[in-house]
C-alpha cells in the first residue's frame, strides 16, 4: 500500500513540474517585457524534431570591451544590458552578477560558449538560438530572410521568442 502512494505522488510530481514548465512559458508571453533582436537565420531540419529555425543573434558576438574590468571564463554565466537602440535592443554592457538596470534597460541570461582573446571577441548563447515551426515552414521561413525576433523576457529570467519578422516588419 505504501509503495503505491510513492507511485502515485511521483506521477504527481511529473505532472507539476511539465505544468510548472508550461505556466513559465505561458506567463513569460503573456507578462515578459517585449525586445526586438537583430538576427540572420539559417532553416536547418531535425528528424526528431522537425523544422526549426537556427538564429544568430547580433548580441550573441559581443566585444570584450563590453565586459569593462571584469574577467568572464568559458560557460560561466552572464547578464547582458540591452538598450533599446531605434527599433532593436543592443548590447550595452555585459557583467558576472545581475546589475541594476534603468527603466529603458533589461537584462539578458546568457552563456558564455567562447571567447576569441585574438579578435577580443565574446560569444554568447541565451537559449533562444532555435525557433521550432509548423512542419513543412522552415523554408519559407528561410526565404522571407527575417532579420528581427520578438522576445519576451519575464521579471525571473525566462526567455521565450514571440514571433520572427521579415525585412519589411
Amino acid at each position: 500500500m505504501m509503495r503505491k502512494k510513492w507511485i502515485y505522488f511521483l506521477i504527481v510530481l511529473q505532472v507539476l513540474a511539465l505544468a510548472g514548465i508550461a505556466a513559465s512559458h505561458y506567463l513569460t508571453l503573456k507578462i515578459g517585457e517585449q525586445v526586438v533582436l537583430k538576427t540572420e537565420p539559417i532553416d536547418p531540419r531535425d528528424l526528431f524534431y522537425g523544422d526549426y529555425v537556427t538564429l544568430n543573434y547580433e548580441i550573441s558576438t559581443l566585444s570584450q570591451n563590453l565586459l569593462g574590468d571584469e574577467d568572464i571564463e568559458q560557460r560561466e554565466t552572464v547578464y547582458v544590458v540591452l538598450q533599446k537602440a531605434g527599433d532593436v535592443h543592443e548590447a550595452k554592457s555585459v557583467h558576472r552578477n545581475k546589475p541594476e538596470v534603468t527603466n529603458d534597460e533589461i537584462v539578458l541570461k546568457g552563456k558564455v560558449r567562447w571567447i576569441d582573446e585574438y579578435s577580443n571577441i565574446l560569444t554568447v548563447d541565451y537559449g533562444i538560438e532555435r525557433f521550432y515551426v509548423e512542419e513543412g515552414t522552415g523554408k519559407t521561413i528561410e526565404d522571407e530572410r527575417a532579420d528581427k525576433v520578438v522576445v519576451r523576457i519575464a521579471p525571473w529570467g525566462n526567455v521565450v521568442i514571440e514571433e520572427l519578422l521579415s525585412n519589411d516588419g
